[in-house]
């Protein structure tokens, strides 16, 4: 009985640390600075003529690239409050670029008038998707990768309705520590070890 049960908890710690790595997207600003260190806060600058100025695309700002057509510094009181942002108008996606950190987070909204939703790639596979609510109100969207990040593109699921997104500002730092998957098998190996010598200690009482 004690061998099947050490069986199955080397099974299942074998799982549930296998299910930390990969890409993991967050809607809670809390959540996400709990899974990511040393995250640094980049705030838009103000556009040196409000309340708006085109920018030339790609646009950078700390380690982030941005590239869509067109791009532009707003000033927050063009029809919003906050801090100034940057507006894109992705017909065919926004996409953004960096190198090395694992940890990406934005306060980000739609022009639209009514909620529109959009997908993420990372690194060229799908991470997942968010919802805007329309209007002047920004959501949360975070996502850690136990692998680098180096692109992220969000792309408007309905491509017929030309819609303007806004950045207020972006976060990037580091994902937590996930085991690699040599300490999983090692862990796995004196778990079923263990499970081993159990056995033979019941065999032969």
């Amino acid at each position: 009985m004690r061998y099947g049960s050490l069986l199955a908890a080397s099974a299942l710690a074998a799982f549930a640390l296998g299910a930390q790595a990969g890409t993991i997207t967050y809607d809670s600003q809390t959540a996400f600075t709990a899974a990511a260190s040393g995250v640094t806060t980049y705030i838009f600058p103000a556009p040196s003529t409000p309340p708006f100025v085109a920018v030339p695309s790609p646009y950078t700002m700390g380690p982030l690239t941005f590239t869509s057509d067109p791009l532009f510094l707003v000033n927050d009181n063009a029809y919003k409050t906050g801090n100034p942002y940057l507006d894109a108008f992705p017909t065919d996606g926004l996409a953004i670029s960096l190198a090395g950190a694992t940890a990406l987070a934005f306060d980000i909204g739609s022009f639209a008038g009514q909620s529109v939703t959009f997908t993420v790639d990372a690194n060229g596979v799908l991470a997942g998707t968010f919802t805007t609510p329309g209007g002047p109100v920004p959501v949360f969207f975070g996502i850690t990768s136990s692998d680098p990040i180096t692109s992220l593109t969000l792309t408007e699921n309905d491509q017929g309705f030309q819609n303007e997104i806004d950045i207020l500002k972006s976060q990037v730092g580091s994902a937590a520590a996930t085991p690699e998957p040599s300490t999983i098998a090692l862990l796995c190996t004196g778990l079923l070890g263990m499970a081993g010598a159990t056995k033979r200690r019941f065999s032969r009482s």
